[in-house]
């Protein structure tokens, strides 16, 4: 039987030595494969508008972010730039998924959809009946995954997963992650889920309401620097007004100018 602690040294194997695991039915893998890499170019031009007003994939994310999303205020437009790097994660989890299946591990459950406390969202895989989520990272990102555990989850990732497999009934679960930078994989298991359910129905009491809830405490420092989770956030104009940018090398900071600005 397959086991998910081997997948990335036999995914390495199969690359290494064009090795093909006996029982595995390559001509679909690759067809497979090909679909889903035009259905990331193709939903980007053709797929509707997401209504949902909350999505498990955001649900550890800052909750007057969502609240935002939730109440339709307009996002910024992401530099250009982002758009490719975006499609990227969809593109590269559709070749590890190919390659893992190629290599004789058995992948169930692709984008399967779930629900928690009535939130929808789809998981990514289940690998070796295994609960899997793939990311891909850069060099800094890549360095908080650990073998165990991730430091300094500034992005939810914990909520996310916890989410998933509360809805599956894993008592366990597991990021593999490819720093884009250097082509690296990493294994990271989580033995330690959250109490997903009450945080869930929490956001949703928290976005239903007609004001946002307060900035979060790690939003602005003792300088007026916006957070780096701020800094990415498409409502950042709205949530703290007008905003001074600085750029340090290629790092754009970006600093509030009136306190008393900005919606609420």
């Amino acid at each position: 039987m397959s086991d998910i602690h081997y997948a990335i040294p036999d995914l390495y194997h199969s690359l290494r030595e064009k090795y093909i695991a006996e029982d595995v039915d390559f001509n679909q893998v690759i067809e497979q494969f090909m679909e889903e890499c035009g259905a990331a170019l193709y939903n980007h031009y053709k797929e509707e508008k997401d209504n949902r007003k909350i999505r498990i994939s955001a649900i550890g994310q800052c909750e007057r972010m969502q609240w935002y999303k939730a109440h339709d205020y307009e996002q910024e437009e992401p530099a250009d730039k982002l758009y490719l790097t975006f499609m990227q994660g969809h593109l590269m989890e559709a070749l590890l998924k190919a390659v893992i299946k190629i290599s004789g591990h058995k992948v169930k459950d692709e984008q399967a959809k779930l629900s928690v406390a009535g939130v929808q969202g789809s998981c990514d895989a289940v690998v070796d009946n295994e609960l899997v989520d793939f990311k891909t990272a850069s060099n800094w990102s890549f360095d908080k995954f650990k073998d165990d555990h991730i430091k300094d989850d500034s992005f939810g990732y914990l909520e996310q997963i916890s989410a998933y497999a509360h809805a599956l009934g894993k008592k366990k679960a597991h990021f593999i992650v490819l720093n884009k930078n250097t082509g690296e994989l990493k294994l990271t298991s989580v033995n330690t889920l959250k109490n997903i359910e009450d945080h869930v129905i929490y956001v949703k009491d928290v976005v239903s309401k007609a004001v946002p809830p307060d900035h979060p405490v790690w939003a602005v420092n003792a300088n007026g620097e916006l957070d780096m989770r701020c800094s990415f956030c498409g409502f950042k104009q709205e949530c703290h007004g007008v905003l001074q940018s600085k750029t340090f090398g290629k790092i754009t900071k970006h600093y509030v100018v009136d306190e008393d600005a900005g919606n609420f």
